[in-house]
């Protein structure tokens, strides 16, 4: 199968792919799972401080999976004492990491979370930020918090508990998302930028190459991606199950343009590969995307097998980047911006995945994001330089094929031109209308080239030129095929009507140039011409005729001029 047509079948099934997460994600983001603070406005008061679990043993809220091994969904609680004091509208705020719970003071429960799952998006707690309202009943009281895990991991915990909340809560959280809502912001202002390039980049080097297409892609959604992990969108998206859940799709989504994209920019040889990842990626969106909404399992738990694939790509287009710059002859310039580009980009990633396991890490893009911003430079540019050595290149040829079918004096098409043009009326003659020939030959060039010199013999050719193309402009093409000679190839149902016309206006050009003096020599052109008597009539035949018409035409001009040219 041809590679193209492959290339082709994996991007539609990405796009597929794109589609369903962002439908998904536009479906359910805004199904309430946790509350809308209506607080915003007040400074807030750090309630980190004061916690106890069952045994009595003080405890951190923000590190509770890293301080303790708890077994996956069995209950916990956590309890720490309300100020003697609290205003009227008092706030609890936090941010909740993967934990389902519920909040009790005294006997009565005032709020839970995660607790019953039931629609699409609803089987991962994700991180949610709440907003608690608290009667002034309650100060001094006892709050207790009853929570499960979902996945024993070190990062499942209460982030950021405060009271009152408010606007300084907006406040923290962007301003320790700042650099990773930059890094996002530049990331999908670069993949918008190169995909409205691509087209008119492609029109520039006639040749389909889509390398920035998928740059840009991969661009954007890693963009998504990242600015999901900035947890700023927690703030303002009411469903933070289908958020969650939207991140790790869009992190499925990543090794695909990657491919796609290398494919496109270095011709990367080992495409059986590639399209083994590509294949496993799709599989996996799929068979991952069913588990999960049919219940049996949720992205949590299927993320190692997106990382395995990450991995394997990376390692995979390590193998094959050293390949092609083995293999391929490049310049310098080009090995630095590849090696760079997949060293930087792996190093990062590979960082993530690794911190991502060993540690309590909120951010998971921290270092990919500067990777990939870095990469897409990178080969950005790259990509840039092989577009502009590929514009030289057509160029180049098209020059040839001018020198090659065009008269460099005139501009108009040469003898092989001509040729060729014949050659292809010969073998559509049955299905075109009848063509007619028209061949021109200028009087007094050799004259004007020995007696005032070639410049003066460039003139009168120009000027035979000038005035046969502009006579017969509308009906047919003029070609130069010889030193003083032009013929014209009309393939339509002109007629020697038309063809009279034509001449009549060329004879009125004439002497107009005349008239001008533009030439030591007077122009004077012999003409003749021959129409197809029928679609089988051949070309040969009628070139013949119109040639014998032709040099009937100059033997006559000369009787009537005399052997002796006429000169200013």
């Amino acid at each position: 199968m041809n590679t193209r047509y492959i290339h082709r079948f994996f991007f539609v099934a990405y796009l597929v792919m794109l589609a369903c997460t962002l439908l998904l994600f536009g479906i359910n983001a805004r199904r309430t799972t946790g509350e809308e603070s209506p607080y915003w406005g007040r400074s807030a008061q750090s309630f980190s401080q004061g916690w106890q679990d069952e045994q009595g043993d003080a405890v951190d809220p923000g590190l509770l999976n890293a301080e303790k091994d708890h077994p996956r969904s069995e209950w916990y609680e956590i309890h720490a004492e309300l100020p003697q004091v609290l205003p009227t509208d008092a706030t609890l705020s936090f941010r909740s990491l993967y934990l389902r719970f519920t909040v009790i003071i005294g006997e009565h429960e005032i709020y839970s979370y995660g607790m019953e799952p039931s629609h699409v998006f609803g089987n991962s707690p994700g991180t949610c930020w709440h907003h608690i309202p608290l009667s002034g009943t309650y100060a001094g009281q006892t709050l207790t918090i009853r929570y499960a895990t979902s996945y024993n991991a070190s990062n499942e915990c209460f982030a950021d508990m405060e009271l009152a909340g408010g606007a300084q809560l907006i406040v923290d959280v962007v301003r320790q998302g700042l650099p990773g809502l930059i890094a996002s912001g530049l990331l999908l202002f670069l993949g918008v930028v190169f995909m409205l390039v691509d087209l008119p980049a492609n029109r520039i080097m006639h040749r389909p190459n889509h390398g920035l297409l998928y740059l840009g892609i991969l661009a954007v959604v890693v963009g998504l991606w990242s600015f999901t992990e900035t947890h700023v969108p927690d703030l303002f998206v009411t469903s933070q199950q289908a958020l969650n859940v939207f991140s790790l799709m869009l992190l499925s989504l990543t090794p695909i343009p990657i491919g796609l994209f290398l494919f496109e920019c270095l011709m990367i040889w080992k495409e059986r590969l590639f399209y083994i990842g590509f294949g496993l990626s799709v599989l996996e969106f799929v068979v991952c995307l069913i588990l999960y909404m049919s219940g049996v399992t949720d992205y949590m738990r299927t993320l190692f097998i997106t990382q395995g694939l990450i991995l394997y790509f990376l390692i995979l287009i390590v193998y094959t980047v050293a390949i092609n710059i083995r293999d391929r002859e490049r310049s310098r310039m080009e090995k630095g911006l590849i090696l760079s580009g997949i060293s930087i980009m792996g190093v990062c990633v590979g960082a993530d995945l690794i911190l991502s396991k060993l540690s309590y890490h909120l951010d998971n893009a921290r270092f990919t994001r500067v990777g990939m911003i870095l990469f897409i430079l990178l080969f950005g540019v790259l990509n840039i330089l092989q577009a502009m050595t590929q514009v030289k290149e057509n160029s180049q040829l098209e020059l040839v094929s001018q020198l090659a079918y065009k008269d460099g004096l005139t501009g108009i098409g040469n003898r092989t031109a001509f040729n060729e043009r014949l050659a292809g009326l010969e073998t559509m003659r049955q299905q075109i209308d009848p063509v007619s020939l028209v061949m021109l030959d200028v009087n007094n060039l050799k004259t004007a080239n020995d007696k005032f010199g070639h410049q003066q013999g460039d003139i009168l050719i120009k000027g035979a030129s000038g005035v046969i193309h502009g006579a017969f402009a509308g009906l047919g093409t003029t070609y130069r095929i010889g030193g003083d000679e032009f013929a014209v190839v009309i393939s339509s149902s002109t007629g020697r009507e038309g063809i009279e016309s034509a001449l009549r206006i060329m004879q009125k050009d004439m002497d107009r140039f005349n008239e001008n003096e533009i030439c030591a020599v007077p122009l004077s052109i012999a003409w003749g011409y021959a129409c197809a008597q029928s679609p089988e009539d051949p070309i040969s035949r009628i070139m013949e005729e119109a040639d014998e018409a032709m040099y009937a035409r100059k033997r006559e001009m000369k009787q009537k001029m005399g052997q002796t040219p006429v000169v200013r």
